[in-house]
């Protein structure tokens, strides 16, 4: 899970606006000492990873929901990000899996159009359905994210950072991977975006896929906290 390979310096997050600045954060106020007040924090090589891979097998492009876990559409329905529907009881008896959000026996979350054809959201390291549930429960900073994509054309789509309080307070901010592409770099289809911001029950990442597209989201976390009992 902690990324050996990470390297701090190769990227200059100065000229980004920052994400989370109208985010609470979770008070880390002494970055020497590993876990402040239920907070664990790691640094440069010890960043935790998280390999989160979407597969886009649908002829159109798919909005993309990853955590955000009150306002989820694989929970609830939400015809600004997608228009299929979550799996409930309703559909128990259903013929086919047509039309839903629901997540499979491996955890993985899956979106399936009306024609059969699939989106999965999956994560290399444990089941994303576990990762999906924890996030509602033990809050993480992003401190940056390295974006792999198959095709040049996914590069353009911006990822969304997206807040809805269970109060209906919402924000939204975004990043656009073309701007942190640097065109002489060996890797043509890997960049790194110092997206640092808080994931929550009431936040989470959204970007579109394009149609045939898989990517890669390594997720880089700097400090979390478990809510537990004393």
């Amino acid at each position: 899970m902690y990324a050996q390979n990470y390297d701090p310096s190769s990227y200059d997050p100065s000229n980004f606006d920052g994400m989370s600045n109208s985010m609470p954060s979770l008070n880390v106020s002494q970055p020497n000492t590993p876990v402040i007040d239920g907070v664990t924090r790691m640094q440069g090589n010890n960043l935790a990873q998280l390999d989160l891979t979407i597969t886009n097998s649908q002829a159109t492009a798919t909005v993309a929901q990853l955590f955000n876990y009150i306002n989820s559409v694989s929970l609830v329905n939400s015809a600004a990000i997608s228009t299929l529907n979550p799996f409930t009881a309703l559909d128990v008896a259903a013929t086919n899996q047509n039309s839903l959000i629901y997540f499979n026996r491996a955890g993985a979350l899956v979106y399936t159009d009306s024609s059969a054809a699939s989106m999965t959201i999956q994560c290399r390291q444990r089941p994303y359905r576990g990762l999906f549930e924890s996030s509602s429960r033990t809050p993480f900073i992003i401190e940056k994210v390295r974006l792999t994509v198959t095709n040049d054309a996914q590069i353009d789509n911006e990822i969304f950072v997206d807040y809805q309080s269970f109060l209906n307070k919402v924000e939204t901010n975004s990043v656009n991977p073309r701007t942190y592409f640097n065109p002489y770099q060996n890797q043509s289809k890997i960049i790194d975006i110092p997206l640092k911001t808080l994931i929550d029950l009431e936040r989470g990442l959204r970007l579109t896929v394009n149609a045939s597209e898989t990517i890669n989201l390594a997720i880089f976390i700097s400090a979390y906290k478990k809510l537990t009992i004393n």
